[in-house]
């Protein structure tokens, strides 16, 4: 029997707790984790337009958790000249000031390079980091986790104003914002300055127009699928060169 599914004498709650902790596990197991002492640490996160990486600033912080435990949490950047105390219980860590820090299993190059970005750009906005964050995506991963993010905060914002919330294939819409450099505020443009590109070469050479392209593709497929059925029922040709196929098959070409 399929792991996913109800094991005999199995609680519905407790099946919804194990298939969730399955979910967790696979989206742990896809992650690049890095930890600061790691010879390539600052190598790696050269590509993702952080800045300076200094791994003696980098704290990894792990809890006596298991790993497929959701934490809201990813990292955490100490701008004070005081330490800070986050969460609770178990769950509590003290950062020095000017340290950078990922949480638990989300110790990814993009995490870090988030938290980096905090450090070294300190006028970036939270909301302006996360389009950084697309820019730089490395990785199918990397692009995937920043856009859950900023699917998380869009809902956020939905609840308070009491309207409905969208799953996070709804946040590809939003990748247009990334072709629109009149949209960029020069946060986001300094940054990008930094190193050495503007918001329009940065995008053409990023993972987000690669989404982004395949995502207009799919729903220009999609649009003309139920014709393309019908005419697959009626044993017309479906496009151009199954009509030219077609043709050549009948005067032996082929």
């Amino acid at each position: 029997m399929p792991e996913w599914k109800r094991k005999e004498g199995e609680s519905e709650r407790g099946h919804v707790d194990r298939v969730f902790d399955m979910k967790m596990m696979a989206d742990v197991m896809r992650r690049d984790r890095m930890k600061p002492e790691d010879p390539d640490f600052k190598e790696k996160l050269s590509q993702y337009m952080a800045g300076e990486i200094d791994p003696s600033v980098a704290r990894h912080i792990e809890f006596d958790i298991p790993e497929s435990a959701a934490l809201n949490l990813y990292g955490q950047y100490n701008h004070l000249d005081k330490d800070i105390n986050r969460g609770s219980g178990k769950l509590s860590f003290t950062l020095a000031p000017d340290k950078v820090a990922a949480i638990h299993t989300r110790n990814t190059p993009s995490t870090w390079s988030h938290e980096f970005r905090h450090r070294n750009f300190p006028n970036l906005s939270e909301n302006n980091n996360r389009i950084m964050d697309k820019f730089a995506a490395q990785t199918d991963y990397d692009l995937d986790e920043a856009l859950r993010l900023q699917s998380s905060e869009n809902n956020y914002l939905r609840r308070k104003r009491n309207q409905k919330t969208l799953p996070p294939s709804a946040e590809i819409a939003g990748l247009r914002r990334l072709r629109r450099a009149s949209n960029f505020n020069p946060q986001v443009r300094n940054a990008l300055a930094a190193f050495g590109t503007t918001d329009k070469e940065a995008y053409e050479s990023s993972k987000a127009k690669e989404l982004y392209d395949d995502a207009v593709a799919l729903d220009k497929w999609n649009a003309g699928l139920a014709e393309r059925n019908e005419k697959r029922k009626k044993g017309e040709p479906d496009t151009w060169a199954d009509a030219l196929r077609e043709a050549y098959e009948k005067i032996g070409v082929m």
